[in-house]
Protein backbone atom coordinates (compact mmCIF):
# COMPACT_ATOMS: atom_id res chain seq x y z
CA UNK A 1 0.00 0.00 0.00
CA UNK A 2 1.31 3.43 -0.96
CA UNK A 3 0.28 6.44 1.16
CA UNK A 4 1.36 9.91 0.00
CA UNK A 5 1.44 12.95 2.32
CA UNK A 6 0.05 16.21 0.98
CA UNK A 7 0.17 19.75 2.37
CA UNK A 8 0.14 23.45 1.58
CA UNK A 9 2.43 25.25 4.04
CA UNK A 10 3.74 28.71 4.87
CA UNK A 11 6.17 29.70 7.64
CA UNK A 12 5.34 26.67 9.76
CA UNK A 13 8.93 26.39 10.98
CA UNK A 14 8.81 29.74 12.77
CA UNK A 15 5.51 28.73 14.39
CA UNK A 16 7.09 25.59 15.79
CA UNK A 17 4.82 23.35 13.73
CA UNK A 18 6.94 21.96 10.90
CA UNK A 19 8.86 19.23 12.71
CA UNK A 20 5.58 18.01 14.26
CA UNK A 21 3.99 18.01 10.81
CA UNK A 22 6.72 15.76 9.47
CA UNK A 23 6.29 13.46 12.46
CA UNK A 24 2.64 13.10 11.55
CA UNK A 25 3.69 12.24 7.99
CA UNK A 26 6.07 9.45 9.05
CA UNK A 27 3.76 6.62 7.87
CA UNK A 28 3.78 8.05 4.32
CA UNK A 29 5.89 6.64 1.51
CA UNK A 30 6.45 10.11 0.06
CA UNK A 31 5.34 13.67 0.81
CA UNK A 32 4.31 16.54 -1.49
CA UNK A 33 4.40 20.15 -0.25
CA UNK A 34 3.29 23.39 -1.84
CA UNK A 35 5.26 26.07 -0.01
CA UNK A 36 3.48 29.43 -0.07
CA UNK A 37 6.56 31.68 -0.24
CA UNK A 38 7.78 30.96 3.29
CA UNK A 39 10.14 33.58 4.69
CA UNK A 40 11.41 31.57 7.67
CA UNK A 41 13.76 28.58 7.77
CA UNK A 42 11.20 26.11 6.43
CA UNK A 43 13.45 25.29 3.47
CA UNK A 44 16.19 24.07 5.82
CA UNK A 45 13.78 21.66 7.48
CA UNK A 46 12.45 20.45 4.13
CA UNK A 47 16.04 19.58 3.22
CA UNK A 48 16.25 17.24 6.21
CA UNK A 49 13.46 15.18 4.68
CA UNK A 50 14.40 15.51 1.01
CA UNK A 51 14.86 11.74 0.68
CA UNK A 52 11.06 11.39 0.75
CA UNK A 53 9.76 14.90 0.08
CA UNK A 54 8.96 16.90 -3.06
CA UNK A 55 8.48 20.64 -2.57
CA UNK A 56 7.01 23.14 -5.02
CA UNK A 57 8.10 26.65 -4.03
CA UNK A 58 5.71 29.45 -4.90
CA UNK A 59 7.50 32.80 -5.39
CA UNK A 60 4.47 34.60 -3.94
CA UNK A 61 1.91 33.77 -1.27
CA UNK A 62 -1.15 32.64 -3.24
CA UNK A 63 -3.26 32.14 -0.13
CA UNK A 64 -6.45 33.25 -1.86
CA UNK A 65 -5.79 30.69 -4.62
CA UNK A 66 -5.28 27.73 -2.32
CA UNK A 67 -7.51 25.35 -4.31
CA UNK A 68 -5.71 26.21 -7.55
CA UNK A 69 -2.36 25.55 -5.84
CA UNK A 70 -3.63 22.27 -4.41
CA UNK A 71 -4.73 21.23 -7.89
CA UNK A 72 -1.31 21.92 -9.39
CA UNK A 73 0.43 19.96 -6.64
CA UNK A 74 -2.07 17.11 -6.84
CA UNK A 75 -1.60 16.66 -10.58
CA UNK A 76 2.16 16.42 -10.08
CA UNK A 77 1.66 13.84 -7.33
CA UNK A 78 -0.50 11.65 -9.56
CA UNK A 79 1.91 11.99 -12.46
CA UNK A 80 4.87 10.83 -10.36
CA UNK A 81 2.98 8.27 -8.25
CA UNK A 82 0.15 6.89 -10.40
CA UNK A 83 -0.04 3.81 -8.14
CA UNK A 84 -0.83 5.77 -4.95
CA UNK A 85 -3.58 4.18 -2.82
CA UNK A 86 -4.30 6.88 -0.23
CA UNK A 87 -3.56 10.57 0.34
CA UNK A 88 -2.96 11.95 3.84
CA UNK A 89 -3.68 15.68 3.81
CA UNK A 90 -2.70 17.83 6.77
CA UNK A 91 -2.38 21.58 7.16
CA UNK A 92 0.82 22.65 8.88
CA UNK A 93 -0.89 23.37 12.21
CA UNK A 94 -2.74 20.06 12.48
CA UNK A 95 -1.68 17.12 14.64
CA UNK A 96 -2.75 13.62 13.63
CA UNK A 97 -4.26 11.28 16.21
CA UNK A 98 -1.31 9.66 17.95
CA UNK A 99 -2.93 6.23 17.77
CA UNK A 100 -2.48 6.26 13.99
CA UNK A 101 1.26 6.88 14.33
CA UNK A 102 2.08 3.62 16.12
CA UNK A 103 1.92 -0.09 15.21
CA UNK A 104 1.26 0.62 11.53
CA UNK A 105 -2.27 1.69 12.51
CA UNK A 106 -2.71 4.21 9.70
CA UNK A 107 -2.14 1.48 7.12
CA UNK A 108 -4.41 -0.88 9.03
CA UNK A 109 -7.16 1.76 8.92
CA UNK A 110 -6.68 2.32 5.18
CA UNK A 111 -6.92 -1.43 4.56
CA UNK A 112 -10.18 -1.66 6.53
CA UNK A 113 -11.59 1.29 4.59
CA UNK A 114 -10.58 -0.28 1.28
CA UNK A 115 -12.31 -3.51 2.25
CA UNK A 116 -15.53 -1.58 2.92
CA UNK A 117 -15.31 0.55 -0.23
CA UNK A 118 -14.93 3.77 1.77
CA UNK A 119 -12.79 6.52 0.24
CA UNK A 120 -13.58 9.49 2.51
CA UNK A 121 -13.51 8.68 6.26
CA UNK A 122 -14.82 11.40 8.60
CA UNK A 123 -12.42 12.29 11.43
CA UNK A 124 -12.98 14.07 14.70
CA UNK A 125 -11.60 17.63 14.79
CA UNK A 126 -10.64 19.74 17.81
CA UNK A 127 -9.70 23.43 17.74
CA UNK A 128 -7.28 24.16 20.56
CA UNK A 129 -7.89 27.61 22.03
CA UNK A 130 -5.11 29.61 23.72
CA UNK A 131 -3.79 26.37 25.22
CA UNK A 132 -2.21 23.04 24.30
CA UNK A 133 -4.95 20.92 25.87
CA UNK A 134 -8.21 22.93 25.87
CA UNK A 135 -10.41 23.09 22.76
CA UNK A 136 -13.18 25.54 22.01
CA UNK A 137 -16.79 24.51 21.33
CA UNK A 138 -18.77 27.78 21.12
CA UNK A 139 -19.06 30.21 18.16
CA UNK A 140 -18.93 27.37 15.64
CA UNK A 141 -15.43 26.25 16.61
CA UNK A 142 -16.51 22.63 17.04
CA UNK A 143 -18.63 22.37 13.90
CA UNK A 144 -15.95 20.43 12.04
CA UNK A 145 -15.91 17.61 14.57
CA UNK A 146 -16.68 14.38 12.68
CA UNK A 147 -16.74 16.48 9.52
CA UNK A 148 -13.01 16.54 8.73
CA UNK A 149 -11.54 14.53 5.87
CA UNK A 150 -7.74 14.18 5.90
CA UNK A 151 -7.66 10.75 4.17
CA UNK A 152 -8.60 10.36 0.51
CA UNK A 153 -8.92 6.97 -1.14
CA UNK A 154 -9.00 6.13 -4.86
CA UNK A 155 -6.84 9.21 -5.60
CA UNK A 156 -6.75 8.68 -9.37
CA UNK A 157 -10.39 9.73 -9.76
CA UNK A 158 -10.16 12.90 -7.65
CA UNK A 159 -9.59 16.52 -8.69
CA UNK A 160 -9.70 20.06 -7.32
CA UNK A 161 -11.95 22.77 -8.81
CA UNK A 162 -10.20 25.74 -10.35
CA UNK A 163 -11.57 28.33 -7.88
CA UNK A 164 -10.15 31.42 -6.20
CA UNK A 165 -11.21 32.75 -2.80
CA UNK A 166 -11.13 31.90 0.90
CA UNK A 167 -12.81 29.14 2.90
CA UNK A 168 -13.84 26.86 0.06
CA UNK A 169 -14.14 23.16 0.83
CA UNK A 170 -10.64 21.69 0.86
CA UNK A 171 -11.56 18.12 -0.08
CA UNK A 172 -11.14 17.17 -3.76
CA UNK A 173 -14.08 16.32 -5.97
CA UNK A 174 -14.90 12.76 -7.00
CA UNK A 175 -15.15 10.89 -3.70
CA UNK A 176 -17.89 8.28 -3.46
CA UNK A 177 -18.49 6.96 0.05
CA UNK A 178 -17.77 8.33 3.52
CA UNK A 179 -18.24 7.10 7.06
CA UNK A 180 -17.22 8.21 10.59
CA UNK A 181 -14.10 6.69 12.13
CA UNK A 182 -12.96 6.77 15.76
CA UNK A 183 -9.82 8.84 15.19
CA UNK A 184 -9.19 12.58 15.09
CA UNK A 185 -6.96 15.53 14.38
CA UNK A 186 -6.41 18.58 16.56
CA UNK A 187 -5.71 22.07 15.32
CA UNK A 188 -3.03 24.32 16.82
CA UNK A 189 -3.85 27.39 14.74
CA UNK A 190 -5.70 29.05 17.65
CA UNK A 191 -3.55 27.61 20.43
CA UNK A 192 -1.67 30.84 21.19
CA UNK A 193 -2.54 34.51 21.16
CA UNK A 194 -0.08 35.56 18.45
CA UNK A 195 -1.48 33.02 15.97
CA UNK A 196 -5.05 34.14 16.57
CA UNK A 197 -4.24 37.82 16.13
CA UNK A 198 -2.16 37.07 13.02
CA UNK A 199 -5.10 35.20 11.50
CA UNK A 200 -7.48 38.02 12.39
CA UNK A 201 -5.30 40.66 10.76
CA UNK A 202 -4.61 38.50 7.70
CA UNK A 203 -8.25 37.68 7.02
CA UNK A 204 -9.27 41.30 7.62
CA UNK A 205 -6.66 42.47 5.11
CA UNK A 206 -8.13 40.07 2.54
CA UNK A 207 -11.58 41.58 2.95
CA UNK A 208 -13.25 39.19 5.35
CA UNK A 209 -15.80 40.83 7.68
CA UNK A 210 -18.78 40.04 9.88
CA UNK A 211 -19.19 37.07 12.20
CA UNK A 212 -16.57 34.89 10.48
CA UNK A 213 -13.94 37.51 11.28
CA UNK A 214 -15.25 38.84 14.60
CA UNK A 215 -15.44 35.43 16.26
CA UNK A 216 -11.63 35.24 16.16
CA UNK A 217 -11.45 37.85 18.92
CA UNK A 218 -14.87 37.44 20.55
CA UNK A 219 -14.63 35.44 23.79
CA UNK A 220 -17.85 36.61 25.44
CA UNK A 221 -19.39 33.13 25.18
CA UNK A 222 -16.09 31.22 25.47
CA UNK A 223 -16.69 27.55 26.28
CA UNK A 224 -13.89 24.98 26.30
CA UNK A 225 -13.37 21.32 27.05
CA UNK A 226 -10.26 19.24 27.61
CA UNK A 227 -8.65 17.40 24.72
CA UNK A 228 -8.96 13.59 24.98
CA UNK A 229 -5.59 12.29 26.16
CA UNK A 230 -5.82 9.19 23.98
CA UNK A 231 -5.37 11.19 20.75
CA UNK A 232 -2.24 13.11 21.84
CA UNK A 233 1.01 11.70 20.36
CA UNK A 234 3.60 10.85 23.01
CA UNK A 235 6.06 13.33 21.45
CA UNK A 236 3.65 16.30 21.50
CA UNK A 237 5.01 19.01 23.79
CA UNK A 238 2.46 20.51 26.18
CA UNK A 239 3.67 23.96 27.25
CA UNK A 240 0.44 25.69 28.24
CA UNK A 241 -2.18 23.79 30.27
CA UNK A 242 -4.00 26.83 31.68
CA UNK A 243 -7.71 26.98 31.01
CA UNK A 244 -8.21 29.96 28.64
CA UNK A 245 -11.38 30.94 30.47
CA UNK A 246 -9.11 32.07 33.30
CA UNK A 247 -6.96 34.24 31.02
CA UNK A 248 -7.43 37.90 30.22
CA UNK A 249 -9.54 38.29 27.08
CA UNK A 250 -7.77 38.69 23.74
CA UNK A 251 -9.63 41.88 22.88
CA UNK A 252 -8.28 43.48 26.05
CA UNK A 253 -4.71 42.32 25.47
CA UNK A 254 -4.52 43.36 21.82
CA UNK A 255 -6.96 46.27 21.61
CA UNK A 256 -4.36 48.48 19.94
CA UNK A 257 -3.56 46.01 17.16
CA UNK A 258 -7.06 44.86 16.28
CA UNK A 259 -9.01 48.08 16.67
Amino acid sequence: MKIIGFGQLRNEASRGNLENWFRCMEPCNHIYIWDQASTDNSREIYEKYKHKTTVLYSPTNRFNEELICKGELYRLLLKEHPDVNWILWLDGDLILDGRLLVDDNLRRLCKKLDDKGIDLPCFGHYNLWRSDIWYRIDQGYHNLHMHWFPLWGQPQRLWFPNMKGLHHGQVPQGTVKGCPVDVSVFHKGFSNDDSIVEKYLNYRSLGQKGWDLDRLIDEETLTVEKLPEKIIPDWFKISDEQNPINKKKLIELYSGEIS
